[in-house]
């Protein structure tokens, strides 16, 4: 399999993980770490990720907005550091967080065997 035919098949594979989030308001957030989002950003332009009523793209370690009302797709590396805050985004309390929760949901792909 040459790169080229890699890239097709991996950018398949992201949309169609973003694809099969379909959650009741439309809209939906990317969350990435660090090594996902430069995967992904080799195949995709966040322009693709727009068409997919994709609302924002973050990044996971930095600092965010809770959206209670949206889903979130999340595309993380299964490191220590990714999953811990992954659980932290649903574990935190403040003013105007859902029961604890960054999101209304979270739907999690992990980018296996590409660190």
């Amino acid at each position: 399999m040459d790169e080229n035919s890699l890239k097709v098949l991996l950018r398949t594979r992201i949309l169609e993980a973003v694809r099969s989030v379909k959650p009741p308001g439309k809209w939906k957030i990317v969350v990435v770490d660090k090594h996902s989002l430069k995967l992904i950003s080799s195949v995709l332009k966040l322009y693709d990720l727009l068409e997919e009523d994709v609302s924002i793209v973050e990044t996971i370690t930095k600092s965010r907005q809770p959206f209670t009302d949206r889903e979130a797709v999340y595309f993380l590396s299964p490191t220590k550091e990714s999953v811990s805050r992954f659980i932290d985004d649903f574990t935190k309390k403040g003013p105007g967080w859902n029961k604890g929760a960054m999101y209304a949901g979270a739907h999690l792909f992990f980018t296996t065997g590409m660190v």
